[in-house]
């Protein structure tokens, strides 16, 4: 009996050891490939719209048919990016991640009043969302700051219809994501 106690709790203890590594470690690392197959899919500073939907599936698994998505991989080592984009009148979503996967900054339709998103991604300090709050626009963009000097700009917006996906990816298509003119300073 003793024997059969010892090996039972032996087998609960190490069924939990491995739930507890894999619930922390694996979407860690899935989000890290997630990241990088995005910022591997584009050239770097440039924008492209994923509009092959073959290709779509296989950098992000699980993606509903109802969203179109632009993608722009940047490297700010020596400018900061400048992002600009025109959003529709549906649900649309800016996301910006580092190649951890960690994500720095979000925003969506509900969170804005206006039908223009204007970023300027700069390397310095990382700050909190209350910091980067509207003391930190500069000619009405929002200026984020990341300790990374690369990382991937991800754009998606919903299609309400399959008659206007050609109309959501030429809308995704006008989004600029460049080298800034400007050499903001990350402070």
């Amino acid at each position: 009996m003793r024997r059969f106690l010892f090996w039972s709790t032996a087998m609960v203890l190490l069924a939990a050891a491995t739930h507890i590594v894999t619930s922390v470690f694996f979407p860690r690392l899935e989000r890290e490939d997630t990241v990088a197959a995005l910022m591997s899919a584009s050239e770097t500073n440039t924008l492209t719209v994923l509009e092959d939907e073959t290709k779509l599936k296989e950098i992000l698994r699980g993606v509903p048919p109802d969203m179109a998505f632009a993608i722009c991989p940047y490297d700010i080592s020596e400018r900061p990016i400048a992002i600009s984009a025109p959003l529709p009148d549906t649900y649309w979503a800016v996301s910006i991640f580092e190649p951890s996967g960690r994500n720095i900054y979000t925003l969506n339709d509900t969170q804005v009043g206006t039908d223009q998103f204007a970023a300027l991604i700069v390397q310095g300090e990382a700050k909190t969302a209350a910091e980067e709050d509207t003391s930190q626009r500069q000619g009405g963009g929002i200026v984020i700051h990341t300790t990374q000097a690369q990382g991937v700009v991800v754009i998606r917006s919903l299609i309400p219809d399959l008659a206007s996906r050609k109309r959501a990816h030429a809308l995704l298509a006008q989004t600029e994501c460049k080298p800034s003119l400007t050499t903001a300073t990350a402070g």
